[in-house]
């Protein structure tokens, strides 16, 4: 798609330095496949992050994008009617073309756009936000069934929506900055994360540490120190329980973005314990030694 605006991280307790200023404000962060649409004349365009055309893929979007009697580049994310990643998934990465005529029936999407770029002739990227999204009353229509425009409120009330819908989290955007084609920090996401605790049974070595996985195939990658004490637990035990933070939980138990917090504390206590009774046992046999000398 050539360059788009991307996100700086910020955790969700660090989310209240914005509440109380103006400029900031917040959507959604949907969860699906980032689209540039683009319309010149007759043709409309829909290209990923990854620069990839994807029109057979959302042809409904496509179609209703033609309706429009001007030309415009406008940013948003592809998601699931219901905002379901799994299923916007099937859409997203089915080449066949009579397959994604199936899913089309079936599954549904919605293009739901969070910043206009241009329209017609005027560039808005170096234009404030706030101007730019004055725009979404050209895409708004009852009529319309595939396109939708985000929702900007103040982050403390987005927050709340958001974890009230279950959503994945919120982006935080400086509403007085322009379009910027990298990574800024006036778009920041902050991802509702959840936490659990996984059995790791098998690893295998890579340049980072180890990539461990527990009965349910979830992938966690574990670096630095700590990836030494979790294979030598596998090695001694078979299994090392441990915490990782993740978004969701699929239907056959997968998660989706775990990643490593540590090793549990109950984990911890039973290899403390391991090492003591070793300890005593070592020294229990040194002493038997010596008193058979």
């Amino acid at each position: 798609m050539g360059n788009c605006m991307l996100c700086e991280s910020v955790k969700e307790k660090e989310a209240d330095k914005f509440f109380f200023n103006s400029f900031w404000k917040a959507n959604t962060k949907f969860d699906g496949e980032r689209i540039i649409a683009t319309k010149e004349g007759d043709k409309v365009l829909l290209i990923n992050r990854n620069g990839r055309i994807k029109n057979s893929h959302y042809s409904e979007v496509v179609m209703e994008l033609e309706t429009y009697d001007f030309d415009f580049i406008i940013d948003g994310e592809m998601i699931d009617q219901n905002d379901d990643f799994n299923i916007l998934q099937k859409r997203a990465l089915t080449t066949n073309k009579e397959k994604q005529s199936e899913l089309m029936k079936k599954f549904p999407v919605k293009y739901m756009i969070f910043d206009i770029l241009k329209i017609d002739s005027e560039d808005l990227r170096e234009k404030p936000l706030s101007y730019r999204i004055k725009f979404s009353t050209l895409f708004l229509d009852d009529s319309e069934a595939f396109i939708d425009f985000a929702e900007y409120k103040p982050v403390n009330e987005m927050l709340r929506i958001a974890k009230d819908e279950n959503r994945e989290g919120i982006v935080i955007k400086n509403m007085e900055a322009e379009y910027e084609n990298k990574r800024s920090k006036n778009w920041v996401k902050c991802k509702f994360f959840k936490e659990t605790e996984l059995l790791l049974q098998q690893y295998t070595i890579n340049n980072a540490g180890i990539r461990a996985t527990d009965k349910n195939e979830n992938v966690v990658q574990i670096s630095g120190q700590q990836h030494l004490e979790v294979k030598q637990q596998i090695d001694n035990t078979g299994s090392c329980e441990v915490s990782v933070q993740y978004l969701e939980k699929g239907k056959t138990g997968r998660l989706r973005f775990p990643s490593f917090r540590g090793i549990t504390d109950k984990q911890k206590n039973e290899m403390k314990e391991c090492r003591e009774d070793k300890f005593k046992y070592e020294a229990q046999m040194e002493s038997f030694e010596n008193e058979t000398l």
